[in-house]
């Protein structure tokens, strides 16, 4: 999962820093050219995603391919609005909301069920496969349907005349990759444990009520007691 994320968020720095060529020089139009960038392909976009692909050691060169295709629509489908501009001398401010599929939950759960099942990804020679998992990890990212919406605050600061984007957050890179968890997955799971937990513990209590009663000591010990009481009672009345 951080190989992939290393790779998706590199990208989004390359094309801020790339530069918007000939576009009319405002906050908001260099904010449109740099998701437009993304939205059509643009040749630095994929010339720098073969780069960063090819340097990842988590993708075999049987998937790299794939992968490819798989960025490449995951670029096409973002969706973008510019919802306001604020211009504060050489400091403007654009709110920009970013639609795209959200991959954080399904990547948590490849990373979850590797761990648990490890022997699925160990190759003829019982060695763990990279590439086994990133197949496995890459057909569960084509599957991902659900989208998520966010809000980012994208700030510019002019420089010789000319509006440059500022780096990107690290937390707006992963939303604009569809990578950002916002806890709720980690919350569940917590839950889960938490009932998971409680059960095993009524379980218990249950399982050691169960053996007491079928303890022959036990039980000689609760005679025992309830012939005392009834001695005790009697004295009394007497």
């Amino acid at each position: 999962m951080k190989k992939l994320s290393k790779l998706l968020l590199s990208l989004v720095l390359v094309v801020t820093l790339t530069g918007c060529g000939n576009m009319d020089n405002t906050p908001t139009k260099k904010v449109e050219a740099f998701f437009d960038k993304y939205q059509t392909l643009d040749s630095n976009v994929l010339n720098d995603l073969d780069l960063t692909i090819a340097d990842d050691t988590s993708i075999d060169e049987a998937s790299r391919s794939e992968y490819r295709d798989f960025m490449k629509k995951h670029y096409q489908d973002l969706e973008y609005k510019i919802k306001d501009e604020k211009i504060d001398g050489d400091k403007a401010t654009v709110t920009t909301e970013v639609t795209v599929r959200d991959y954080s939950k399904v990547l948590g759960d490849a990373d979850t069920y590797k761990e648990t099942n490890a022997k699925e990804f160990n190759d003829e020679t019982g060695n763990y496969s990279a590439g086994l998992f990133s197949k496995y990890r890459l057909t569960k990212l084509k599957d991902v349907t659900e989208k998520k919406t966010y809000t980012l605050e994208i700030t510019l600061t002019k420089k010789d005349g000319e509006w440059i984007m500022d780096e990107l957050s690290e937390t707006d890179e992963q939303k604009i990759n569809g990578l950002y968890n916002d806890g709720t997955n980690i919350g569940s799971n917590i839950n889960e444990s938490d009932d998971n937990k409680l059960n095993d513990n009524l379980d218990t209590d249950k399982d050691n009520e169960e053996n007491q009663n079928d303890n022959p000591l036990m039980n000689d010990q609760r005679d025992s007691d309830d012939t005392k009481n009834e001695a005790d009672d009697n004295s009394i009345l007497e």
